[in-house]
């Protein structure tokens, strides 16, 4: 019997050396435990939507000048320069020209096919559990046939950071044994241990806490001021003559600091589809918004017009200029031709993280999650240009002929034929109109404007007088 008494002893020993040096993370965990799911409605967990903006206008390309080379082009633009020019004026002024090729006097064309879009892609959680999260969203913009996704310029988000404080943990643990043995057996078993969990605010100050538990033969309590102690206690005596003796001790600490976000976004281009893929951290909910500046263009049915643009209508002095003084160029216009709103689809693969059990804490180490992952669609489309926008607004003036009125036309010496006088700008239109009522009686007899070539052509029946030219109408073409 003493030798059984004796391994019971030893045993026990064992069993309160293991408990004392035995120590787990709590709080640094992702998890307690987890399951993986799948579905095919994610639709009902997470919300997707989308609408575009008018972003910033594309930036067009800017002249080139000696502050944009490198030190070694810089330096060799300059001796060039000082071997070609030897005065000190002209050599300043060549450092300080543009270095992009100049204009060849032809054509230019105004390109209105192209478009800048600010897309704002709203990301909603639909179950309203605060432990729940959306893990991870990979949105997907898919534009139309007859578009052409061309870059992406800027990606941003937004989110509110909330910054609960720091959350300790710290564990202390020992045990002792000892057996006399006699005619009978004595013992003492100790296991003490030291638990403080303290939630503490973002200026340091301690949330408390106080609680007992029951007492008995064998007692056990539990006291919390910013954190707790249990303690375990039970005697047994009799007399085999025998002592035994363990002891151990190992103290785990944690810190976790609940105020960090770290949030992945990235953004890619595959033929037609602008993808969104965001990736979030511990504690981060990707619920809120993503902003990202595209370009696009609309090369479907494009349509062209040509513009005409009016300078130097006036003089120093404020006074219409002679009809030969004027600057007249030529403008060719694109832009598309669609009769229907240009609408984008979106759709999304999701990952919800649903907390089944441990959500009353904020640490989420305790948290029993189930990931579910799947795909969503957006039924409602991105609408990126209405189609009553796509046409931009042009201006003709007419003028009264017998039985109604006609549209002032002008001679197109590069195409050998006559058009409408179209102005993409109404202001340009009325400078025009005050510029023709100011100086009718000065044009020439032949109508000729400035000295391209161009021709002014009157509807058949009209005459430039008084009268007629106080009949002058802006109309929107």
């Amino acid at each position: 019997m003493g030798n059984n008494i004796r391994n019971t002893l030893l045993a026990i020993v064992a069993i309160g050396l293991l408990g004392a040096c035995n120590s787990t993370g709590k709080l640094t965990r992702r998890y307690k435990s987890i399951k993986y799911a799948t579905s095919g409605k994610m639709d009902s967990l997470i919300k997707v939507s989308g609408y575009a903006v008018t972003g910033d206008a594309v930036e067009q390309a800017k002249p080139k000048s000696i502050f944009d080379l490198n030190a070694e082009a810089q330096a060799e633009l300059i001796k060039q320069i000082g071997i070609k020019e030897t005065d000190n004026a002209k050599f300043v002024s060549a450092l300080s020209s543009s270095l992009s090729p100049k204009s060849t006097g032809g054509i230019d064309v105004l390109d209105l096919t192209r478009f800048q879009k600010r897309i704002v892609i709203s990301v909603k959680k639909l179950k309203h559990h605060p432990a729940d999260r959306i893990n991870m969203i990979d949105v997907t913009l898919s534009l139309p046939e007859g578009t052409k996704l061309l870059s992406c310029n800027r990606l941003m988000t937004e989110y509110q950071t909330l910054e609960f404080g720091k959350l300790n943990y710290s564990n202390t643990a020992s045990a002792s044994l000892t057996g006399n043995a006699g005619s009978g057996f004595s013992s003492v078993l100790t296991n003490g241990g030291s638990t403080n969990r303290t939630l503490v605010d973002a200026d340091g100050n301690a949330f408390k806490n106080e609680g007992t538990g029951s007492t008995g033969t064998n007692t056990f309590s539990n006291t919390s001021v910013n954190g707790s102690t249990n303690g375990l206690s039970s005697t047994t005596t009799g007399s085999l003559g025998l002592t035994a003796t363990g002891t151990g001790s190992r103290t785990f600490a944690e810190e976790v600091m609940l105020r960090q976000r770290i949030v992945g976004l990235q953004a890619s281009i595959s033929k037609n589809d602008l993808n969104l893929f965001q990736n979030g951290g511990l504690g981060i909910d990707l619920s809120g918004n993503i902003i990202a500046d595209i370009v696009f263009e609309i090369k479907e049915s494009p349509n062209t017009e040509r513009i005409i643009s009016f300078t130097d209508l006036l003089d120093i002095a404020g006074k219409a200029n002679p009809a030969d003084k004027l600057k007249i160029k030529d403008f060719i216009l694109i832009y598309p031709g669609l009769i229907k709103d240009v609408e984008a689809d979106l759709k999304f693969n999701g990952e919800y993280r649903w907390v089944k059990d441990g959500d009353r804490t904020i640490s989420e180490s305790d948290d029993v999650v189930s990931l579910i992952s799947g795909n969503g669609f957006t039924e409602d489309k991105v609408n990126l240009i209405p189609a009553n926008i796509l046409k931009p607004k042009m201006w003709t003036i007419s003028i009264p002929v017998k039985g109604g009125e006609l549209p002032l036309e002008i001679s197109l010496p590069t195409v050998g034929s006559s058009g409408k006088i179209i102005f993409n700008s109404a202001t340009e239109a009325r400078n025009f109109i005050a510029w023709l009522k100011a100086s009718y009686t000065t044009i020439p007899e032949s109508k000729t404007l400035g000295t391209s070539g161009h021709v002014l052509v009157l509807p058949a029946g009209a005459t430039l007088n008084k009268s007629s030219l106080d009949g002058l109408k802006l109309n929107i073409y």
